[in-house]
């Protein structure tokens, strides 16, 4: 069940569909933050605030998701997710941006994991 509900949030995330009357018909217009996208093409649209709040909303979005799939709780902010995966992406400007988003969900695993030693 949490694998569907992962799958549905994902697909909302990878096409984000507008309906708008346009003259009495209906234009649909899509937008894919993933699809084609690589890490070099994300990092060099980040001087613009649209673009920044699109990665926002792309990373927390993947991060609900899967904390939700994988019944945990990912204390690290926001702020801190976005400076992991825009770190990953100037490294690896030719890698696909849902490759530092996996990269992401590893980093927050070994951050839980360090945090249950410590206790």
């Amino acid at each position: 069940m949490r694998f569907i509900i992962f799958i549905v949030l994902i697909s909302f995330l990878l096409v984000n569909t507008t309906l708008a009357a346009e003259h009495g018909k209906i234009k649909i217009q899509s937008r894919s933050f993933i699809n084609a996208s690589t890490c070099g093409q994300v990092v060099a649209g980040l001087d613009k605030q649209e673009n920044r709040r699109q990665l926002a909303l792309m990373v927390g979005s993947f991060v609900s998701g899967t904390n939700y799939a994988r019944n945990r709780n990912s204390m690290m902010p926001l702020k801190n997710m976005l400076i992991v995966t825009e770190k990953f992406c100037r490294k690896n400007p030719k890698k696909s941006i849902m490759v530092s988003l996996i990269n992401l969900d590893r980093v927050i695993d070994k951050q839980i994991e360090l945090m249950a030693q410590k206790q």
